[in-house]
């Protein structure tokens, strides 16, 4: 399903200790980017409470992460501060997913600088990702703040599973893609572990529940 043009703004929502709204696509919506209303029945609003748990990354994209890392580190603190002050309003449960493992010709930061002038023909076959400085950003911002998952994951050497050189017309030209995966294969992994990550909880929030 294509990404929502939204409108939801959830670091306002702490700051005036409201709920946390999602607005989504309804579930037989056309698979097309469209920007959401509330008059339009291809949209549905849903409202998120404390058994939810919402999954977030802020992305590799130069020109977005940054701010990404920014709001996202004053909604945890937001969060945090309401909950110490007794106003926490049934919000959601928040993890943060480990950014992708890249394998770009650029040993130095762990494969993760590259793009579409990149003359090398096939992706490296082995990275360390200990040298990666988005994966080495989240577990400095985020480690610590809240739930995390696949941090502990060391895919360095699965460069031979991404897209590769290709494009849609001859695969013989076109970009050499280090940073997108073919299907199945490394995605599943990360479903694994957000899969992992839901199913903990749900068993921490049982046995708590049967101590009281």
């Amino acid at each position: 399903m294509q990404p929502i043009n939204g409108n939801e703004d959830w670091l306002k929502s702490c700051r005036d200790r409201k709920p946390f709204y999602l607005e989504t696509y309804a579930y037989d919506a056309p698979n097309v980017l469209e920007t959401y209303s509330e008059d339009d029945a291809k949209f549905e609003k849903v409202l998120l409470g404390k058994g939810d748990t919402v999954f977030f990354n802020a992305g590799q994209h130069g020109k977005t992460r940054d701010p990404n890392i920014e709001h996202l580190t004053e909604l945890f603190d937001c969060m945090d501060t309401a909950r110490a002050e007794g106003d926490d309003t049934d919000w959601p449960k928040l993890a943060y997913v480990i950014s992708n493992q890249l394998h770009f010709h650029n040993l130095e930061e762990g494969g993760a600088y590259g793009g579409s002038s990149d003359d090398s023909k096939f992706c490296l076959e082995e990275v360390d990702g200990g040298n990666n400085p988005f994966l080495n950003e989240d577990k400095d911002v985020f480690g610590e703040k809240l739930t995390t998952v696949g941090f502990d994951l060391d895919l360095g050497k699965m460069g031979n599973f991404h897209i590769g050189k290709g494009s849609k017309t001859d695969e013989t030209v076109g970009f050499t893609d280090c940073a997108h995966w073919t299907m199945p294969g490394v995605p599943d992994i990360l479903a694994r572990e957000v899969a992992t990550s839901m199913l903990i909880t749900t068993i921490k929030g049982f046995d708590s529940g049967n101590r009281k």
